[in-house]
């Protein structure tokens, strides 16, 4: 996923009232943020499924559309994502949640009242 962040370059006297969109006179400028996503899907077998991505929204329509053979042929929900400015991190985060028993363990604490438990 990708946000436009425009940064002005000077400042405007007053109030700007909440959702109000101005139309800057001076100089501004554009630069590109890329996010990446860890993130939890559960089927409704309450398994997890641990993953990292680009774009959240896409990945998850993959996992529902059966694109994914490691998720192919269940239903899946997503019940928690963390959100990374640099790829490497979420990277990690994914493998450390993947491997560490301990780090999975204090995640499914975190997140129990999310889960689908039925």
């Amino acid at each position: 996923m990708c946000i436009t962040l425009c940064i002005t370059l000077g400042s405007k006297r007053g109030q700007i009232a909440r959702g109000e969109v101005l139309t800057l006179p001076y100089t501004h400028k554009c630069i590109m943020i890329y996010m990446y996503y860890c993130y939890v899907i559960e089927n409704e077998m309450n398994e997890l499924y641990f993953g990292s991505t680009n774009d959240l929204k896409r990945r998850l329509h993959e996992h529902q559309a059966n694109k994914s053979f490691a998720t192919k042929g269940h239903d899946w929900t997503l019940i928690y994502y963390e959100a990374y400015r640099n790829e490497a991190d979420a990277r990690t985060r994914e493998q450390k949640l993947k491997r560490n028993g301990g780090t999975k363990k204090h995640l499914k604490k975190r997140i129990a009242e999310s889960r689908l438990l039925r």
